[in-house]
């Protein structure tokens, strides 16, 4: 049964008095919720419209070949993944077809002997600053220790490799700022090793100087940097836990001063936290963050004197589903100059029949919309379906709009094929 998870208001919260940075209440475009005098929300849960859409799944490159981790570059035809050897290639994708435009994807060598996902944790990353694009990786440096690396691909001097880490504890984890406004790349990332390591931030020009990130939640999936009031300046979206009360919330670093402060005060472990501008709301900024791992839930700044974000929605998977653990959820990219898809918010996300990363069972994938509709939204699975007795195991689902598509791309394993590594594409329906 659909259950709403109701915000509550906390007493006795103490909260550090600092403006990050403020955006404009907009008026609401369809029904979210009921306002009270109060800004208090009860977050509206809105079901599921009938789908029919039967999606066409398709297997990429080389079979005797790996393509591990798929990361599409927002807004190109580039994908960028590492192959079992420890190879780190970028192909062009066809934007017709959504599959790679050469036979096997390997395109262009950008380095070797990158370190296996299951210590670094993440494959390779795209990052963005006023200089462009490049791409972000774990690789061992000449005294086998984890480093971070950093590969720039240029018109004029081609591949410029450069490790950015150098310390005698190893780094991993990696996660990079994707912000056009900033003078450089800014890292998160996990420094020293499991039973004695925290989670850092740095700039890629000083990376050894890390700031650390105080009482981050481990399971919760990683920090996002998302634009400041100086957008040179970027702030960091991560999940805090209380350490007395283990209470988890989303809190906001001031990356230029190193303040902190929650934004959320309400029920429930949260997960992935993503900054997205929504068109259902004038472009305004919102946060899209797993419940549970069982609800996507929509969080607005409503102007509480306190700083705290309102949760104005929820969504969940049909009724019938049995996959329900939520995981690897992301806003997708919109296309060029515009916010969101013909004026929808959509979110890729795999949903597990166990809830474990590590041992998810059978997996689906689904594309979700906000939408404005009141009497439902958009929620579409895509994917080739369950096999009884043959758990189809889906990793990390990407996207890439195409011309006439959306186009998710994720790693399989399954019954016949148990290796990490078989890449295949699959249509959503969804065009612009």
């Amino acid at each position: 049964m659909t259950t709403s998870i109701a915000s509550r208001k906390s007493q006795g919260k103490c909260s550090i008095k600092i403006t990050l940075f403020s955006i404009a209440t907009v008026t609401l475009i369809g029904s979210a919720g009921n306002i009270n005098a109060q800004n208090n929300l009860i977050p509206a849960v809105r079901p599921c419209l009938a789908d029919s859409f039967t999606p066409v799944t398709q297997s990429m490159g080389d079979p005797n070949l790996r393509y591990i981790d798929p990361e599409v570059l927002r807004g190109s035809d580039k994908i960028a993944y590492q192959d079992k050897a420890g190879n780190l290639w970028v192909g062009t994708l066809d934007a017709t077809t959504g599959k790679f435009a050469s036979q096997t994807g390997h395109d262009l060598l950008v380095d070797t002997d990158l370190a296996n996902i299951d210590i670094s944790y993440n494959g390779p990353e795209w990052g963005l600053d006023v200089s462009g694009t490049a791409l972000f990786y774990t690789k061992p440096d000449v005294q086998g220790t984890l480093q971070m690396w950093r590969a720039s691909i240029t018109r004029s001097s081609g591949l410029i490799i450069k490790q950015l880490t150098g310390d005698i504890q190893p780094s991993s984890g990696l996660r990079p700022s994707f912000l056009a406004g900033t003078d450089m790349t800014y890292i998160f990332f996990l420094k020293g090793m499991l039973t004695d390591s925290e989670m850092v931030w740095a700039m890629e020009s000083d990376a050894n100087t890390v700031s650390p990130v105080i009482n981050y939640w481990y399971p919760s999936g990683g920090g996002r940097f998302v634009a400041g009031p100086d957008p040179k300046q970027p702030l960091l979206v991560f999940v805090r836990q209380d350490a007395s009360t283990l209470e988890t919330q989303i809190a906001l670093m001031d990356t230029a001063s190193g303040h902190t402060k929650l934004i959320t005060n309400d029920a429930g472990e949260k997960f992935e936290p993503r900054p997205f501008n929504a068109p259902e709301y004038g472009g305004e900024l919102l946060l899209a963050v797993i419940i549970d791992r069982l609800t996507l839930a929509i969080y607005r700044n409503l102007g509480d004197p306190d700083g705290y974000w309102t949760r104005i929605e929820e969504m969940q998977l049909p009724e019938s589903e049995t996959n329900t653990a939520l995981y690897s959820m992301k806003p997708v990219a919109s296309p060029k100059g515009k916010i969101g898809i013909n004026g929808i918010s959509y979110f890729s996300l795999a949903a597990y029949q166990i809830n474990s990363r590590s041992h998810p069972g059978d997996t689906s994938l689904w594309l979700l919309g906000l939408g404005s509709d009141s009497s439902g939204r958009f929620c579409r699975k895509v994917d080739e379906g369950s096999i009884p007795d043959k758990p189809q195991t889906r990793y990390e689902p990407e996207t890439y709009l195409g011309t006439s598509d959306l186009f998710f791309y994720y790693n399989i394993e399954n019954a016949v094929d148990p290796e990490l590594g078989q890449i295949r594409v699959v249509n959503t329906g969804i065009s612009y």
